[in-house]
């Protein structure tokens, strides 16, 4: 969320994030999770969808909450409602034992602000039938999202013609629907072996382009994780020495301490000089790793905040990675924004 709130207004401006709802820390209740979301974006839209991989994670009434969102009866309508009453929130289809389909887009016609269908590619569910059901609803605003979900071993290429498949599947429905293929591979370990200055490759890219080339009548928008990882995933890193990781156009350059003992100050010097940052910046990941270099605060001491200035440059990188906007190049990220 911080690494979104730090962000441009213009970068902001181009992106529809889709969040997966949680209870926000020890918050007492989970409509301040929702408050936190539209502290970082502002009065802008974004996908409301729930991270399942925080069920039962406590007993508090945040958490009961949350729980009552997976209530999948009357087709969820404890989800829909609380969607229904969060400003800007987009509905994302819900799916279970029965998707109930003709009640869920019953809601969302009530809510009346669009759909995303949000498709894991490896399980994917029939994509047709809601397809179907949306046209003949002739519902607008409809966006499927061919998530090609988080791969540790980086291999997000081999789902390529999957997703092809699935978007003619639902093209040979209707040609009006929107369509964002998307996933992420950002390492969760191997960093051992790599040194103290690396570049790691991304496929979020070649996957897009790979799509769009046998798709080449279909709009595709390109979309990622952020370079974040499965919530569950991120919890389990502990890392044993300071690392700081900067954009490249299709992936990232890493500076890594040569011992547990380095500081994020020595490694925000290497990254000043190496990517020769001027000591003024508009842009907060770099900001921060400008003051750290100084050893003024704010600064990054904790894996945390060393992530969040990653997610934050590589959002803004990608997001005007063809636009026009801010020259972003593999030796360099500047630009006024």
């Amino acid at each position: 969320m911080r690494a979104l709130q730090e962000l441009p207004a213009v970068t902001k401006n181009l992106i529809l994030p889709v969040i997966r709802l949680r209870p926000w820390l020890a918050a007492r209740r989970l409509v301040r999770a929702v408050e936190r979301i539209q502290e970082a974006i502002g009065g802008r839209y974004f996908g409301l969808d729930l991270d399942r991989s925080r069920r039962g994670h406590r007993e508090t009434e945040a958490y009961a909450d949350f729980e009552m969102l997976f209530d999948e009866q009357d087709a969820w309508q404890n989800y829909y409602d609380f969607v229904e009453q969060t400003p800007f929130a987009i509905p994302v289809l819900r799916s279970g034992v029965d998707l109930q389909l003709p009640s869920q887009l019953s809601h969302v016609q009530r809510i009346d602000r669009g759909l995303i269908v949000r498709v894991d590619v490896q399980q994917p569910f029939s994509v047709q039938g809601v397809a179907q059901a949306c046209a003949e609803r002739q519902l607008e605003n409809v966006a499927f999202i061919l998530d090609c979900g988080w791969r540790s071993d980086g291999h997000l290429l081999p789902f390529e013609a999957t997703c092809v498949g699935l978007i003619r599947t639902i093209t040979e429905v209707s040609p009006e629907f929107e369509f964002v293929v998307g996933g992420g591979d950002f390492p969760a370990s191997g960093f051992d072996t790599k040194g103290n200055n690396f570049e790691i490759p991304g496929e979020e890219r070649q996957l897009v382009a790979g799509v769009r080339r046998v798709l080449n009548d279909v709009e595709i928008v390109f979309g990622d994780w952020a370079s974040t990882r499965e919530p569950s995933t991120d919890n389990q890193i502990r890392r044993s020495r300071p690392r700081l990781d900067m954009p490249t156009r299709q992936g990232w350059e890493c500076w890594r301490s040569a011992t547990p003992d380095g500081t994020y100050a020595e490694l925000a010097a290497e990254i000043v000089e190496d990517r020769q940052l001027g000591e003024m910046s508009d842009l907060w990941g770099e900001q921060l790793i400008i003051a750290t270099k100084d050893g003024e605060e704010p600064a990054i001491k904790s894996p945390t905040t060393a992530a969040a200035v990653r997610v934050n440059l590589h959002m803004i990188a990608q997001a005007h990675f063809d636009t026009g906007g801010p020259e972003i190049t593999d030796e360099l990220l500047v630009g006024e924004l």
